[in-house]
């Protein structure tokens, strides 16, 4: 403070000897009213926290008294099989690199993502589901979140309409209302699934406004959707619907952008049911350049925190994506990963360690069985419980209820509508 005075005071005294008074006065009102504000300023708080869940008292998976069923994310008991798996890919991918002499993986990578992880992720994706996939429509992402944020960065009217089911993934709501310009839009379900007809009359009403579109902002509205394995409702659209869907999409103009994370945690015979991506067939008469993007990540399948994940679209779609201003900065995003995840692939360790993981969240399911199977609905790693409720007041009441006394780490789904029961979801 003392400096800030006497610089000031040098600079007046040429001039006038009121100015150099005044000028002292108000260098020492500024600079006590700064060190006012930094006093009263809250401090950032920085928690010493290991993990996303880590100090929680509902999402803690590691506290040890209590076996904990409220987050989709895997235990130590899972996660310890992770690094032996990493060290082997690491090795094996650094060998690579070493033999070939360019070093291409420590460098900024194209924008598309690694070229042989795509080819390796379509290979291991193609046998999974059953269909074919295509390396070229295949975008890398850090995940599925960042998938959708990509998304509506890339293609979607800046002053666009977001249709979200009733019953959703409660955090994918966050996300949508970083983009304040964006409406939400609620379609109503039945029996637990989108229903169609409404979901048509809403889409009538809103096609008629203003939307700012160009060459990259394509669409005037995105429905976001997990047809299969819905989280939390756990059900699976019918393939009739499927196509009922993509033909509602093709005829208004809309993407349908599907949460596809947990398609491969599939505990029945043969092979899991198609992806909605699958029905949008460019040999169809009616096809429109493409109308529906398969998000999909390794979190759920590998561990949470390799942060890769890819976005399955048409060719329309993946060249807005690959000439997206986010990614041309930055180049490949999660590059070096990427090559890791590539030799996990070809030395079908993620096969083997998938296959252990269906395994095991196949027996959690069976000892989550001891609930009335008619109330609970079976799917990748959630189950759904629908809880009557006479009285909307008492909503909050059964909140508390169910995450304290029935059900440590019990969760409440996100229901965008006042109905006349609560639903909660757990995962297994």
């Amino acid at each position: 403070m003392y400096m800030l005075v006497k610089s000031c005071y040098a600079y007046a005294v040429s001039n006038d000897v009121k100015m150099v008074v005044y000028s002292q006065q108000l260098w020492y009102i500024s600079c006590a009213v700064n060190v006012r504000q930094q006093t009263e300023m809250e401090q950032t708080k920085d928690t010493y926290l290991r993990h996303l869940f880590d100090g929680d008292p509902i999402f803690n998976v590691y506290k040890k008294e209590v076996t904990n069923l409220s987050v989709g994310a895997p235990g130590p008991d899972v996660l310890k099989q992770c690094g032996l798996m990493m060290m082997r890919a690491t090795q094996h991918r650094l060998e690579e690199e070493e033999q070939e002499g360019n070093y291409y993986l420590f460098q900024y990578g194209i924008t598309s993502g690694l070229w042989e992880c795509r080819e390796e992720l379509a290979k291991f994706l193609g046998r999974r589901y059953g269909d074919p996939v295509a390396r070229e429509q295949l975008i890398l992402t850090c995940g599925a979140t960042h998938g959708l944020q990509l998304l509506l960065c890339s293609i979607l009217s800046s002053n666009g309409v977001i249709f979200v089911e009733e019953v959703t993934y409660m955090i994918a709501l966050d996300a949508f209302n970083q983009f304040p310009l964006m409406r939400i839009v609620i379609v109503p379900m039945k029996d637990d699934l989108v229903d169609l007809d409404e979901m048509e009359k809403i889409l009538q009403v809103e096609r008629k406004g203003n939307y700012f579109l160009n060459k990259d902002k394509i669409f005037w509205g995105m429905f976001y959707t997990i047809p299969t394995y819905h989280n939390p409702t756990g059900m699976t659209l019918p393939p009739e619907d499927c196509k009922r869907l993509v033909k509602i999409a093709r005829e208004n103009s809309i993407v349908v952008v599907c949460d596809d994370v947990y398609n491969l945690l599939h505990y029945g015979d043969g092979l899991p049911p198609h992806r909605l991506f699958y029905y949008d067939n460019p040999k169809d008469p009616d096809y429109k350049g493409g109308n529906v993007i398969s998000n999909g990540s390794f979190s759920k399948i590998l561990f949470p925190a390799i942060r890769l994940g890819w976005l399955e679209s048409s060719h329309r779609i993946t060249e807005i994506l690959k000439a997206s201003g986010i990614l041309k900065s930055g180049g490949a995003v999660n590059h070096y990963i990427s090559g890791l995840i590539t030799s996990l692939l070809q030395m079908n360790i993620e096969d083997e360690y998938l296959d252990s993981l269906v395994t095991l969240y196949k027996t959690h399911l069976k000892l989550q069985r001891a609930f009335d199977s008619n109330d609970c609905i079976l799917m990748g790693i959630v189950q759904f419980l629908s809880l009557p409720i006479l009285d909307k007041t008492l909503l909050t009441m059964t909140k508390f209820w169910a995450m304290t006394e029935v059900l440590d780490g019990m969760v409440p789904s996100s229901l965008l509508t006042i109905q006349i029961h609560k639903q909660c979801s757990y995962n297994y």
